[in-house]
């Protein structure tokens, strides 16, 4: 047995239970979890009226890392007590995707901590195939910040940022400040960010942005974008994620410019079309990331060429962790969250 963080339902408190602990099939592996980071979607599972997304039941926590603890069948090229990242994907093998070598455009895609058993556990089994070794140097914290600085890696490419442009982000959580720290690592010259809570602007600046935006003394972010640098910003990033920001974000858009909907916002919206089209908006939206992002930024990470650790806010327990969320879920100072299995100790 093992103990585990499951989600009950939108609208419930969190459950510690003891689950079976999972074994390797062909092709997988167990990892015993050293790490594991807390993703706004779970907190947006937790919170919004019309999520629908998380199956009831199921443990959560898809940002994480650990050893190898079992080897299943057919597994080459892993031992007993390697360090790993578990890319949280589970491809079918069998659709036309997958024998294309595509598996993260898999037909039958679902994701661990969303659609089958996370890692807000002692252990938790993953694919082999989507397991990426760890080096010595790189600290489990560390390690698992690839995840939300993937999701911006690909909102970003989604915003087709070309030499001139200038951005603005909408929200200083892990994926504003991860678009912040992308944006200053490939040449951006303006880089805006809004937010209300004044921890996180602190941490704006510490993580490549350079127009700082106090997001409770304007209702405006994208006019004080232009005031203190005399442009409008090309690439709109939304990356609050809660109803009404779609269209807060059409009134304040400039003409043709482009906005990339990173939020992930899980409830219904209403907008008005006509506004963004007399505006000429081109409009994105974006979700997870691909292989190739995942390469690009761990690589990065490894190499010290970006550092995430200043989004790391504090640490948790599992038996913590119901805690935490009901803290999260009001206006707060965390940024990222990291829950650690077999940390017994307070913060």
């Amino acid at each position: 047995m093992m103990k585990a963080v499951v989600f009950a339902g939108t609208g419930e408190s969190l459950l510690v239970e003891d689950r079976e602990k999972p074994t390797a099939g062909r092709g997988e592996l167990v990892l015993r979890v050293k790490a594991c980071g807390i993703c706004g979607s779970d907190l947006h599972a937790v919170s919004a009226v019309n999520a629908n997304t998380y199956r009831d039941g199921v443990v959560m926590g898809h940002e994480f890392c650990g050893e190898v603890a079992e080897i299943g069948a057919g597994v080459e090229g892993w031992s007993l007590g390697d360090r790993a990242l578990g890319v949280p994907v589970w491809f079918c093998d069998k659709c036309d995707s997958c024998r294309q070598g595509k598996p993260f455009q898999c037909q039958n895609l679902q994701t661990i901590g969303i659609d089958l058993d996370g890692a807000y556990a002692e252990y938790v089994r993953i694919k082999a195939a989507a397991a990426i070794s760890i080096p010595d140097h790189l600290s489990d914290e560390m390690a698992v910040l690839y995840e939300p600085l993937s999701v911006a890696l690909q909102a970003f490419r989604r915003g087709n940022i070309g030499e001139a442009d200038n951005v603005l982000i909408i929200g200083g959580g892990p994926i504003g400040l991860s678009l912040a720290m992308l944006a200053k690592h490939f040449g951006v010259k303006f880089v805006g960010l809004s937010e209300m809570q004044p921890e996180r602007l602190n941490l704006a600046g510490q993580c490549g942005a350079n127009v700082i935006i106090d997001a409770s003394q304007t209702s405006d972010p994208v006019a004080t974008f232009a005031e203190q640098t005399g442009v409008q910003p090309a690439v709109i990033f939304e990356c609050v994620g809660l109803p009404g920001m779609f269209q807060r974000v059409i009134n304040m858009a400039p003409l043709r410019s482009r906005v990339v909907m990173a939020g992930t916002c899980m409830e219904s919206e209403n907008f008005t079309v006509v506004q963004a089209a007399l505006k000429h908006l081109d409009i994105q939206f974006t979700y997870g990331y691909d292989d190739a992002d995942i390469s690009y930024v761990f690589e990065k990470i490894v190499n010290g060429s970006i550092d995430p650790s200043p989004m790391l806010s504090s640490r948790s327990s599992l038996d913590e962790l119901p805690a935490i969320f009901e803290r999260m879920l009001s206006p707060n100072a965390e940024c990222k969250v990291v829950v650690f299995p077999g940390d017994t100790s307070k913060n």
